[in-house]
Parts: C-alpha cells; sequence; structure tokens
C-alpha cells in the first residue's frame, strides 16, 4: 500500500514539475524562453538576420527561425522591411503618417526615418529609405534585444527621425577624437591639441564652398559626358565668359585628399557619374597636333608656363582616374591612339 501511496504522490510531483515547465512558455512574449520566434525578411532581400537570431539564442537559448515573407504568417515574428505581413503594411503606414506631419520643409531631404511596431505578438521594423535601414536594425537590436524576452502592448510604435548631417558629425567627432588620442599617446598630448587647433580652422562650410564651384557641364543627345570640372572662384562661375578650367579642377581634387575627405582614393570614393565628367573634359582640351592640352578661350597662344601647367594637370587627372590622354604627351605619357 505504502509503495501504491508513493507512486501515485511520484506521479502528482512530476505532473506538476510538468505543468511548471509549460508555464514559462510565455506564450505573451515576441521572443523568450520556449517561445519558438521566426525572423522574416522580404523575399530576394540579401539582408542576413544571423546577429539577430544569434542574440536572441544567447538571450533564451532558443535561435528563431529564418523565413521569407512567402511563408504562411505566424506568431512571435520578427518582420523586418517592407513585406507581404500585414504587421508590415500597418507599421509603414504608422511611419508615413507620422513623417508626413512633421514639419521640415526645405531641410526634409536631409532626414531619414525608422519605425518599430507592435500588434503584441509580432514586431515590424520598416524605414523610409535604404539609408535608414542598417540604422534601424541596429537600433532594434541594442534596444529591444536586451532582455530574456520581449514582450509589446498592441499597437506599440517608436518613430525615429533622424537628420543625416547631425549623424555624420557625429560619427566624424568620434573618429577625429580616436585619432587626436592615438596621436596624444604616441607623440604626446601638446601635439595632438595643436592638429585640434589646425584643423578647426576649416569646417564643412568650405567643402560645401568648393562644391558649389563645381559645373558638371552638358551632355550630348546619347548621354555621353562633354566635360565638368571646378570654376576658379564664385565670381568666375557666376560671370559670364568665364570657364571652368583644368588647374582649378585638379587643385580641388587635390585638396579633398590632402585636407582627409577621401580616405582612400579618388578613384574609389568619387561617383562614377562625376569621374565620367571630369574625364571628358581633360579629353576634351588635348590637341591632337603636339599632344599638349589647351582651353579654348584662351587658344594655343599661352605662355610655356602656362602650357606645361596645363599638361601636367590635364595628365595628373587622367592617371589618377586609370585613363591614358588620347596622344602621347611632351612629357612621356603614352596615349591610346600614339603620336
Amino acid at each position: 500500500m505504502r509503495k501504491i501511496t508513493l507512486f501515485i504522490i511520484a506521479c502528482i510531483a512530476l505532473t506538476l514539475i510538468s505543468c511548471g515547465e509549460s508555464g514559462d512558455h510565455d506564450t505573451d512574449a515576441i521572443y523568450g524562453p520556449g517561445v519558438q520566434t521566426q525572423v522574416v525578411i522580404p523575399a530576394g532581400d540579401t539582408y542576413n538576420p544571423t546577429e539577430i537570431a544569434a542574440k536572441i539564442e544567447g538571450l533564451t537559448g532558443n535561435r528563431p527561425t529564418v523565413s521569407h515573407d512567402s511563408s504562411n504568417p505566424k506568431t512571435h515574428e520578427i518582420v523586418i522591411g517592407q513585406t507581404s505581413r500585414a504587421i508590415s503594411q500597418t507599421a509603414k503606414e504608422t511611419l508615413e503618417n507620422a513623417v508626413a506631419s512633421l514639419d521640415l520643409g526645405d531641410d526634409a531631404k536631409w532626414y531619414y526615418h525608422y519605425a518599430i511596431y507592435s500588434d503584441s505578438n509580432s514586431v515590424a521594423i520598416v524605414w523610409s529609405d535604404d539609408t535608414a535601414k542598417n540604422y534601424a536594425i541596429t537600433h532594434f537590436i541594442s534596444k529591444y534585444l536586451s532582455e530574456e524576452s520581449l514582450k509589446l502592448e498592441n499597437g506599440y510604435k517608436e518613430i525615429i527621425s533622424v537628420n543625416i548631417i547631425d549623424l555624420m558629425r557625429e560619427e566624424e567627432a568620434v573618429e577625429r577624437e580616436a585619432a587626436y588620442a592615438d596621436i596624444a599617446q604616441k607623440m604626446g598630448e601638446d601635439v595632438a591639441q595643436s592638429l585640434r587647433e589646425y584643423f578647426s580652422i576649416v569646417d564643412e562650410r568650405f567643402y560645401l564652398w568648393l562644391a558649389n564651384l563645381y559645373d558638371p557641364g552638358k551632355y550630348d543627345e546619347n548621354g555621353n559626358p562633354l566635360g565638368g570640372g571646378f570654376y576658379y572662384t564664385p565670381s568666375a562661375r557666376d560671370t559670364i565668359g568665364y570657364n571652368i578650367d583644368i588647374e582649378s579642377t585638379q587643385q580641388a581634387l587635390s585638396f579633398l585628399v590632402s585636407s582627409g575627405m577621401v580616405r582612400t582614393s579618388l578613384k574609389n570614393e568619387l561617383p562614377e557619374k562625376m569621374i565620367r565628367e571630369l574625364v571628358a573634359f581633360a579629353y576634351s582640351l588635348q590637341s591632337s597636333e603636339d599632344g599638349y592640352f589647351y582651353h579654348p578661350p584662351w587658344g594655343t597662344a599661352i605662355s610655356s608656363s602656362r602650357q606645361s601647367r596645363d599638361l601636367t594637370w590635364a595628365t595628373t587627372l587622367l592617371t589618377t582616374f586609370g585613363y591614358q590622354p588620347y596622344w602621347n604627351t611632351p612629357n612621356g605619357i603614352k596615349g591610346i591612339y600614339g603620336e
């Protein structure tokens, strides 16, 4: 009799333990212990949610599955981007309505926006354009994937609008201070402070001034550039009869490198469209008779000094972007068509 009683008590205890384990499964959580979460991305999207899956696995012990939005909707989903899921549509509408209510005026082009939206069972991350994609996902990971489980009420929303210029300034400030700290460690704080003072003389306003001296030039009927470059001054730009010139153009490009705006090379960092315009400009100046580069307003009756300088500027520009001149040049650079 005692054995039967002990057996019954043991069975009851095991049943209670089993129920307790079942109770640990938090069906109200988007992710949590015992919850099988699914990460959903748009079909064809190349984003790999490995970081999200690994973070949730570290917090809960359960690794989420990953699926495209062609799969059947489930509860406990983290939906990333513009998918066919209803929660994505609602999140996108919520974001668009919030952005429409902002009074940004002409500064609207400098902002990007993203939103986190939940229907309590799932959560969606959407953004206004691809510029905001990485920031939206990074924000979601850092803010929402920090606890053992995630619970959000139905209709929960977080709308974030970020000024791109402000963000760039913040990121650049962090990089700059890291560079100063490295210099201070290697060469002393006095050297680092001197550099801080030196570089404080020029801020982004100079680059905006320089950008306003650039003229992309015209294009032919087939969409090919006829030549683009920089003016020497704003007054030259605004006065009829003055043109872009190769010396001002190459000096402007050189400054982008020497000032640190270009980190690797002009060829890697300038837009392809701009490179094509600059190269077309240099080509348009070369004479097939002697290989020198002449500006049409000045003609060929120029000093030998001017002739040599423009030769150097033009060939430097072409070789910087991996191009040859059309004709062999007096400074020994081989042309596409030879002599």
